[in-house]
């Protein structure tokens, strides 16, 4: 019996034994193994919260467009097998693909100069006037002078500046009238910030294409202002304009310059990029580019278009779908957005007691004759419903009370507030007690360095309200994580995409002339600079899992810059460049100074290029 029971309990131990060696060879034969690795860098991973506790590591490897590890040099290399591509950055600092939580790269697309060339409609002249007189003589001028140009039945775009000065002259001197006078025979549109008109024509075709008449809402006094084609919609108007009625059977073309211009903000280091879309069209276009696998970066987008040139959008908001999170690696939704809530600069709406021409200037939701109150109709209506809100256009203090109390006043319990990922930019006049209150909401700040938005505050309100520009200190104290916004390129070509950190950690304008901001309410550092434009900025996109930072599991969205950021003297901060930028594993920019090879989009000839050394021709790592 006990021979038996012997020989049985050997058989089970070989038995045991056999099958944990068959599995340990499995185990070693699914070893994951890095199809990339990236040596030889100071890669600032941004792993935590805390500036003071990120990991400095030295290299990265990569799997499938994830990162799988983080470590030295001699870690890293040690995972490599044959048909490993290896990066050397020889040196250079490494970060994550930079997030700029705010930037309409779907309509400012159609501004940079290449875009002319798809249709000349989308050409802006730029008019500076000295005085009244020579504001209206200026605009009749060139107006006149594009007419002939372009021809009968083109679209004319005017932008004309100072702002105060145009503010004069429009809905008094230059009207819809005056419009139809200069060019019967085309649609005219005349801008300024916080106030446009617009011609017989122009008014007539956004009429037919939205299939109603434009609420009386969206003029100034109503009827009035529609009789003199004057609204002080400024981006409502322009924006559907170009996107809506000048590209809508041109959307491949669209397509071009709209990847064109993603393809640039990648050559700025950003690798995901969130706004609002506002129109329709600027959509599709980006759905265009997705399924055809051509986005180089990233957008989380925001839905912004139901509630244009409509008075009840309750309507739409009451009954649409909670989606926020949802789409593909390259284009999601993160909620509903009204847009904006007050105008910009002069247009803010604010609680400061200033001069009777600056506060008729503010563009506030005051009663029912506003457009505002439309959005903050469509904003409860969509909380009501349970909609995330995305980031969105909130400038002044006081447009930034109708923003919290509606959220405040929506019946949601405090926790699912606090779940709605909440998010305000511009950040032009916020008051402590309105960090303190979005502290308790859960709501974040994405801020943008204007010297105009600096100017006018100075000028207008009184250098004492520049403590309320961007009061990142503030925001910090009360725990808030903020972000830093717009730093890419939106209007023109960006020389840094430092450029707004520089100016938030000095509060000085890049020339060192203009105060932007007070020093107190200063970034304390560049590592907190960086978490602000990278990991902080990923929880308010839904992408706080996989985007942000350099870790294990999350996407390889990666920076390789020609200096270091954390440590190089603070003058070199703006002109710091990166010089490769990857997304998701493969290298969508890469400058020749790194290893020879050129891929990018040059913005002076406006052709794409790609040369690439003999050595690397054969890699899989090229988007392009």
């Amino acid at each position: 019996m006990f021979n038996i029971i012997r020989i049985g309990f050997i058989k089970q131990f070989l038995i045991i034994l056999t099958c944990l060696s068959f599995q340990t060879a499995v185990a070693q034969s699914f070893v994951i193994t890095p199809d990339t690795i990236m040596v030889n860098g100071k890669v600032v991973t941004a792993d935590n919260d805390d500036p003071e506790a990120v990991t400095i590591a030295e290299a990265i490897a990569i799997r499938d467009g994830k990162i799988i590890a983080v470590g030295s040099n001699a870690e890293i290399r040690n995972m490599a097998v044959q048909g490993t591509e290896v990066i050397d950055v020889n040196s250079r600092t490494v970060i994550p693909g930079l997030i700029d939580t705010h930037t309409h790269l779907y309509e400012t697309s159609l501004g940079f100069p290449w875009a002319a060339d798809v249709d000349p409609q989308l050409l802006n002249i730029l008019l500076v006037a000295k005085s009244e007189d020579e504001a209206v003589s200026l605009a009749e001028a060139a107006i006149k002078a594009r007419a002939r140009e372009v021809g009968p039945g083109k679209w004319i775009k005017v932008r004309m500046n100072p702002s105060n000065i145009a503010h004069a002259v429009f809905g008094s001197r230059i009207t819809r009238r005056v419009l139809d006078e200069w060019a019967p025979n085309n649609k005219v549109m005349i801008r300024t910030r916080a106030s446009v008109v617009t011609s017989s024509n122009g008014i007539n075709e956004f009429e037919e294409y939205f299939g109603r008449e434009i609420p009386d809402v969206y003029w100034v006094n109503g009827a009035e202002g529609k009789e003199l084609g004057w609204s002080r919609q400024y981006v409502d108007f322009p924006r559907s304009a170009a996107i809506d009625l000048i590209m809508e059977n041109q959307m491949e073309r669209y397509s071009e310059v709209y990847k064109s211009v993603l393809q640039v903000n990648a050559q700025n280091g950003i690798t995901t990029h969130g706004t609002h879309a506002q129109s329709k069209n600027g959509y599709t276009v980006a759905l265009m580019l997705d399924r055809k696998g051509e986005m180089p970066i990233r957008w989380a987008w925001s839905l912004g278009w139901a509630h244009i040139f409509t008075d009840t959008p309750e309507a739409f908001y009451e009954n649409y779908h909670d989606e926020a999170g949802y789409g593909s690696d390259f284009l999601w939704n993160v909620g509903m957005n009204p847009v904006s809530m007050d105008g910009g600069a002069i247009a803010m709406c604010t609680t400061i007691n200033a001069r009777q021409d600056v506060k008729e200037r503010e563009r506030c939701t005051a009663d029912a004759t506003e457009v505002g109150i439309l959005r903050i109709r469509a904003l409860k209506a969509a909380i009501k419903n349970g909609l995330n809100i995305a980031g969105h256009h909130i400038a002044g203090d006081k447009a930034l009370d109708y923003y919290q109390d509606a959220i405040e006043q929506s019946g949601l319990s405090l926790e699912k507030i606090r779940s709605l990922n909440l998010q305000s930019d511009h950040c032009h006049q916020v008051r402590p007690d309105q960090v303190e209150r979005a502290a308790r909401l859960g709501q974040t700040f994405s801020c943008d360095a204007s010297e105009e938005v600096a100017t006018v505050i100075a000028r207008d309100y009184g250098e004492e309200y520049l403590g309320r520009y961007a009061p990142y200190a503030t925001m910090l104290k009360n725990g808030i994580k903020p972000m830093i916004s717009e730093f890419g390129s939106q209007q023109s070509v960006r020389n840094s995409p430092f450029e707004y950190g520089y100016i938030f950690l000095t509060r000085r304008s890049l020339d060192g002339k203009l105060a932007m901001g007070v020093p107190e309410e200063a970034i304390p550092d560049r590592m907190t600079m960086l978490l602000m434009m990278t990991r902080w900025a990923s929880p308010s996109i839904y992408r706080g899992d996989v985007l942000g930072s350099i870790e294990p599991g999350k996407y390889a969205d990666i920076t390789v810059l020609d200096n270091d950021v954390i440590d190089a003297p603070l003058e070199e901060l703006p002109y710091i460049k990166p010089i490769m930028t990857m997304v998701q594993g493969k290298i969508v920019f890469e400058d020749p100074q790194l290893r020879g090879n050129t891929l990018r989009f040059n913005t002076e000839t406006a052709i794409w290029e790609k040369d690439i050394a003999q050595e690397f021709q054969n890699s899989s790592l090229w988007r392009w």
